[in-house]
């Protein structure tokens, strides 16, 4: 009988990992400022960890805390982190989702609020466009999401032209 050989596993492109994102050090001149900027880049590289999972259904990525929550429009709609990121993984609510466009971001402390357009739709047409509002809870300490708050409205401005399916 032969031996069966396994290849190892390829590791997963854009995986942040939350221990490494806390390696500060202030040596050499360098300012408090600029090491707060640091921190701050880690925590919007989180969000985009999550805005990405959105599209590419992959929510294995993004660093989630285990109890980490998520609400749109005051109603919970993610009990923990396992919830949250099998959601994201396999949720149909998340298979509609085509495209994410005109992203700004800003911290503020442990928050990291993002406004996007997310256009949605199926069988590779978009059906609508809506303005998302969220707020991520992402403690500099950690760099984990524990909290989303949502906020979503019917976009009244212009659908893009030509959306590739991806």
């Amino acid at each position: 009988m032969q031996p069966v050989i396994r290849q190892p596993r390829p590791p997963r492109t854009g995986r942040i990992r939350h221990g490494a994102v806390l390696v500060v050090r202030y040596e050499w001149g360098v300012e408090r400022q600029s090491a707060r900027e640091g921190v701050a880049d880690e925590q919007v590289a989180v969000a985009r960890a999550y805005l990405d999972a959105l599209i590419s259904h992959d929510g294995y990525g993004v660093p989630i805390a285990p109890g980490a929550v998520r609400y749109e429009v005051g109603l919970k709609t993610a009990r923990n982190g396992r919830h949250l990121r099998n959601s994201l993984t396999s949720g149909p609510q998340f298979r509609l989702v085509r495209a994410i466009r005109d992203a700004t971001y800003s911290v503020d402390g442990d928050d990291v609020i993002v406004d996007y357009l997310l256009d949605a739709g199926m069988f590779g047409r978009t059906w609508m466009t809506v303005q998302v509002h969220e707020i991520f809870r992402i403690p500099v300490d950690d760099c984990r999401i524990h909290r989303i708050d949502a906020r979503i409205r019917p976009y009244r401005g212009t659908r893009p032209t030509a959306v590739s399916a991806p």
